[in-house]
């Protein structure tokens, strides 16, 4: 029967490599089951693992072991690489389908949010990666207790880490984040449970919301002003229709009471046209803007004070910015044209063009001897025109002129 010795030395020392290797998947088997201390089937690993240990020790230098037969040797070999690949089979095993310190650690590492549990004494029992990440740029170290955490939250703003109005942390790269903290139990023992959770994308949805409500409170607004607008328009034009038909009904009143004076008529009938024709003079007499707060009604009774009359070409703009500028500018001319031109008329011509409108300005007074000087008034309306988007010009020959034009687009209406 063929014994130890009697293998060639290079058999002898390849067979001591595989009992080698054996021993090395054996130990990492131990080492896995060991973080199952609790059952038994790491001390198993841990016997057999000694005793594959002596196997080779005793077979590399005791000379007792030159005289073992092949078959021995073999039998033992055979074991310890069954035991071996047993081991690391039910360690293997167990770690995929039983909860490992390993496996909670690298599910918490897992998670989409940065959290952390403290024990009783407020050191750090349980972290993943992300809380140690946004600890680290909270404070520029690593996270060992609950009361650092703290120091590290009310001083955030050193290391560059904003707040946000509803209570979130802002940090340098864009990310907000959102702090809660309570306490936790498990097994009768009580931790501290703080959590960080990503809220960048309902931050920002938040905070669109809020510009586009700010946009449609502005946009209502304006709205509103331009029906206003548009409301005393349309009473304006069926005023001018009603205004039309009493011209229609004075001239035919006239026309009748003139072929009556002519063609002698009876007295009776002549008082009757007479009648007629007065009460469409007392209609005709009635002025619709009296007492209202439309600025171009004002401007009207401003200008009646004054011994100016307003004569418009054209409709007013319906668009309460640009109607009110308008307004703006036909008033400092009016004031303009009686102080300085001494003139009692102001024209206004208002010209629709695609976009916006172009208005021009003149007067019935004195020509201006030269170019123009902008005094507060007019400096303060070029300023209000300029800031609106619109351009303004004036010009002294052959006349004042004052011309500026406004865009829709520009008065983001």
């Amino acid at each position: 029967m063929t014994t130890w010795m009697q293998l060639p030395e290079q058999a002898r020392l390849m067979w001591l490599m595989a009992l080698f290797l054996i021993l090395c998947v054996q130990l990492f088997g131990l080492i896995r089951s060991f973080e199952h201390r609790k059952g038994r089937h790491w001390k198993d690993t841990a016997l057999w693992s000694l005793l594959s240990l002596i196997f080779l020790l005793v077979l590399y230098d005791l000379p007792q072991a030159h005289n073992l037969h092949l078959w021995v040797i073999v039998i033992i070999t055979l074991a310890a690489t069954a035991i071996a690949v047993s081991s690391l089979y039910f360690s293997t095993r167990h770690s995929r389908w039983h909860i490992t310190r390993a496996s909670i650690k690298e599910a918490m590492d897992d998670l989409p949010v940065a959290g952390c549990y403290f024990t009783s004494n407020g050191t750090v029992k349980l972290c993943n990666r992300q809380m140690y990440a946004i600890f680290r740029t909270m404070s520029g170290r690593d996270l060992q207790t609950l009361s650092e955490l703290h120091t590290a939250l009310a001083h955030c703003r050193d290391h560059g880490v904003g707040r946000a109005q509803d209570g979130g942390y802002v940090f340098p790269d864009g990310g907000v984040w959102y702090y809660t903290e309570r306490q936790a139990c498990a097994d009768g023992v009580h931790y501290t449970e703080a959590i960080f959770t990503n809220g960048t994308e309902l931050f920002a949805a938040n905070d669109e919301l809020d510009r586009d409500n700010r946009e449609l409170l502005r946009v209502n607004g304006k709205l509103r002003k331009m029906y206003a607008r548009a409301e005393d328009r349309i009473r304006e034009r069926e005023y001018l229709t009603f205004k039309m038909k009493i011209h229609d009904d004075i001239g035919q009143s006239l026309s009748v009471l003139r072929q009556m004076l002519q063609n002698g008529a009876s007295q009776e009938e002549t008082e009757r046209q007479i009648k007629k024709l007065s009460v469409a003079a007392g209609t005709l007499v009635y002025t619709p803007g009296a007492g209202s707060d439309d600025p171009y009604d004002a401007l009207l009774a401003q200008a009646a004070e004054l011994g100016v009359e307003i004569r418009l070409d054209g409709m007013l703009p319906i668009e309460p910015d640009i109607y009110d500028l308008v307004v703006q500018a036909v008033r400092e001319c009016m004031t303009n044209c009686v102080r300085h031109a001494h003139g009692t008329a102001v024209f206004v011509r208002i010209i629709g063009i695609p976009g916006g409108y172009t208005v021009a300005i003149t007067n019935d007074g004195q020509k201006p001897y030269g170019p123009i000087l902008e005094g507060s008034g007019l400096s303060a309306l070029r300023q209000s025109i300029e800031n609106a988007g619109g351009e303004m010009s004036l010009s002294h020959y052959p006349e004042f002129l004052l011309r500026f034009t406004l865009m829709r687009e520009e008065m983001e209406l």
